[in-house]
């Protein structure tokens, strides 16, 4: 179990007033963990892409050299070995024991600067005439099932600064089920956006919500295939004169069954 942690008001509202300038259309580029199967069997490889891009679908890919911190785990907690697959892709050694694996990386961090010209990935320091900066800061989860596990607990948090913790086994989900997830963000509790997409949907969003003061959200499942969690965050960035915010992204990709 995960013990719900209060977040004081001043850090919720801080954090909140800053996602005010990061919500809906405004919302930049994202990457989320797109494996190649939900559903594998012992002594398979698990193939996953990094996804990329303004619409949970878009064809874009990730470059693996933007991918920090990818780690595969297995049901017990411990490591799989991970390989890359040329600049667009990882595979992990055979998963042999049954279970639920958890797949979890983060984004190279980097600047992004609006400017006059363009974009530029670079901080006011190296262009003085940016309109605006911002340091993205993205972590993404995807989770597979491999055989058929003893009866799954649900995922502990994997320590990135924001993140979407589901309270139960996603792997198993079917359509009409509902999903509760807690959302973290600096190791507590976070209260802020939360969007639900399915691929079925297109680019509209099957749910828009916000979390409760103790983090916690509930999506409803009404559709099967694969669906995306995100949320979003941002904070003031230390020094002004640098850039102007931090801004985060947490992902969450699973697949939704019609039938069994």
């Amino acid at each position: 179990m995960i013990r719900a942690l209060v977040l004081t008001s001043a850090l919720r509202w801080s954090v909140v007033i800053c996602c005010m300038a990061y919500t809906g259309a405004g919302l930049a580029h994202y990457p989320w963990l797109v494996p190649e199967s939900f559903r594998l069997q012992p002594g398979d490889s698990l193939s996953i892409t990094p996804g990329w891009g303004h619409h949970f679908g878009d064809e874009a890919v990730l470059e693996a050299d933007r991918i920090a911190g990818l780690r595969i785990l297995s049901a017990d907690g411990a490591d799989v070995s991970i390989s890359r697959d040329g600049d667009q892709g990882f595979h992990s050694d055979a998963l042999t024991p049954p279970g639920v694996y958890l797949a979890a990386a983060t984004q190279v961090r980097g600047y992004w600067s609006r400017t006059p010209a363009g974009g530029l990935r670079q901080s006011r320091r190296d262009v003085p005439d940016a309109v605006s900066c911002s340091y993205s800061g993205n972590s993404m989860k995807t989770m597979v099932r491999v055989g058929t596990p003893a009866p799954p607990v649900p995922a502990a948090p994997v320590g990135h600064v924001l993140e979407v913790v589901p309270q139960s086994d996603v792997t198993g989900l079917r359509r009409g089920d509902t999903l509760r997830v807690l959302v973290l963000f600096q190791g507590s509790p976070y209260q802020g956006p939360l969007v639900a997409l399915s691929e079925s949907n297109g680019e509209t969003p099957a749910l828009e919500t916000e979390t409760d003061g103790e983090g916690f959200a509930t999506v409803p499942l009404n559709a099967g295939g694969r669906w995306m969690l995100r949320s979003h965050a941002s904070t003031p960035y230390p020094d002004p004169e640098v850039c102007d915010t931090q801004t985060f992204a947490a992902t969450l990709t699973f697949h939704v069954a019609v039938d069994e």
